[in-house]
Order: C-alpha cells, then sequence, then structure tokens
C-alpha cells in the first residue's frame, strides 16, 4: 500500500490521541456507570424501604411507582401513553408484594401446583422454577410461567432468619423469566 503524506499525518495524529486515551481510559472507565462511588452493590438503583419497616430492596430503571393497598405494596412500571392509563393491566411490568403463611419452599410448591391446577391445556404449559441467593443471603424460590398469551409472570418466595415469608409477584407483558432487572431486584430483596 501506498503512503500518502496526508496518510502520514493521520496516522500520526491517531497515535496521538490512542496514545492519550490509553493514558486517560483507567481513569474514565473506573466511574463509569458508579453510583456513589461503589459504595452500593446496586449501582444506579433507588433503595426502597417499606412504610412499615418489613422489607427494603433496589428498584432498577424502569420508573417503578409504589402504592400500599390494605396488606400488599404494589409497584408498576406505566406504558409511555401515560393517557392510556386506567387501571393496572396497562402497566408494562407490576409487582405485587404481601406476605404468606408457610415457608418458602413449601409456599412455592403451593403455587406450582395451583398453576398446574388451573392450566387449560397443561402439557404445553411452561413452567420454570429455581433457587436463587440474595445478597442478603436469604434463599429465594422462584417460579415462572405464562399464564396467558402476551402475559408472563414470575413469583418469588423468600424469608430471613426471624421474619414471615415474602412472595413478590412479578407480571409483564414481555417475558422475565431470566428478566435481569427483575433478577437484580429480587437479589436485593431483604427482609428487615
Amino acid at each position: 500500500m501506498r503512503r500518502t503524506r496526508r496518510a502520514t499525518a493521520h496516522g500520526s495524529w491517531l497515535g496521538m490521541w490512542l496514545g492519550g486515551w490509553l493514558t486517560l481510559a483507567p481513569v474514565l472507565i473506573a466511574g463509569c456507570g458508579d453510583v456513589d462511588a461503589g459504595s452500593t452493590p446496586f449501582a444506579g438503583t433507588v433503595l426502597y424501604t417499606d412504610p412499615a419497616g418489613a422489607y427494603q430492596f433496589n428498584l432498577v430503571e424502569p420508573p417503578w411507582i409504589p402504592d400500599a393497598l390494605d396488606d400488599v405494596t404494589v409497584f408498576a412500571v406505566p406504558p409511555s401513553d401515560l393517557s392510556a392509563v386506567t387501571d393496572l393491566s396497562a402497566a408494562l411490568y407490576t409487582l405485587h408484594i404481601d406476605t404468606v403463611i408457610g415457608t418458602p419452599e413449601s409456599e412455592r410448591n403451593s403455587e406450582e401446583l395451583a398453576v398446574f391446577g388451573t392450566a387449560t391445556g397443561a402439557s404445553s404449559l411452561q413452567i420454570a422454577e429455581g433457587t436463587v441467593r440474595t445478597v442478603a443471603g436469604d434463599d429465594a424460590y422462584e417460579l415462572a410461567w405464562i399464564p396467558s398469551s402476551g402475559l408472563f409472570e414470575r413469583d418469588v418466595f423468600l424469608a430471613g432468619p426471624t421474619s414471615a415469608t415474602f412472595r413478590l409477584q412479578f407480571g409483564a407483558k414481555a417475558p422475565i423469566a431470566d428478566d435481569p432487572m427483575i433478577t437484580q431486584m429480587i437479589l436485593s430483596f431483604e427482609p428487615l
């Protein structure tokens, strides 16, 4: 390939730019995406604490809006067209948090039996279950399924060593069985 005066000049300029970038990159990248200089394991989130002091967890984007109804706290992510919102069925994502009787594992198993019991065409029902450990060290028992066309649900049951069993019922209009946003919220959940 023939080198021209212009190509040489650009090559030199590129070399100086690349050298400067390599010098500054570690400094710039160290702060990228970090909130509070790394003081929280869930950077870029907002800590939500239940008004009654029963639990706390980190809410991530999109904007989750909380509302308390009797013994259940409901969070919803509204659609972009707020004028169309009339009830929770219009929400892109929902989360219901309440307490249940029993251990997290037994509650997950009971929920799974109920899903199979009410399903039409149970042979085609897709259920995924699993267990994860939260950052607080609690085991969370999960169950995910598709209750009807265009709707997805993911329920999680967990309890701290001295707390009630909590049920986190996530609903969405998109698959959420392995959604990282939902997983991050689950992992951050901590009974108080």
